[in-house]
């Protein structure tokens, strides 16, 4: 099958690090996911970290350099009980990228 980005993804992945948008640039030929966020400001990182959703306030977070040296994806459609799958997913793009000879985390 053959997947696409939409729109409001391609946005947010081309805030990414080159590398990041060639490896997720692959990762989409096979899997249809979706990109939740590249690069944050200072008050969206400083919103992540009162919510305790990243332990980094700003500037120190990788999604706050441009372009950013981090992404949010997940398999689509989102299903955020699924753990598995994210599992899965999360494997199959770090497969991706050691292929490209990139290290992710």
């Amino acid at each position: 099958m053959n997947y696409s980005y939409s729109p409001r993804s391609t946005e947010r992945l081309e805030t990414c690090a080159p590398r990041l948008q060639e490896i997720f640039n692959r990762v989409i030929e096979s899997v249809d996911c979706t990109i939740i966020e590249g690069h944050r400001d200072d008050e969206r990182q400083n919103e992540m970290f009162r919510t305790g959703k990243s332990q980094l306030q700003w500037p120190d977070g990788k999604h706050n350099s441009e372009p950013s040296l981090a992404v949010d994806a997940a398999p689509y459609p989102i299903d955020w009980q699924d753990r598995e799958r994210a599992t899965l997913f999360a494997g199959f793009v770090i497969g991706i990228a050691k292929g490209l000879g990139v290290t992710l985390r």
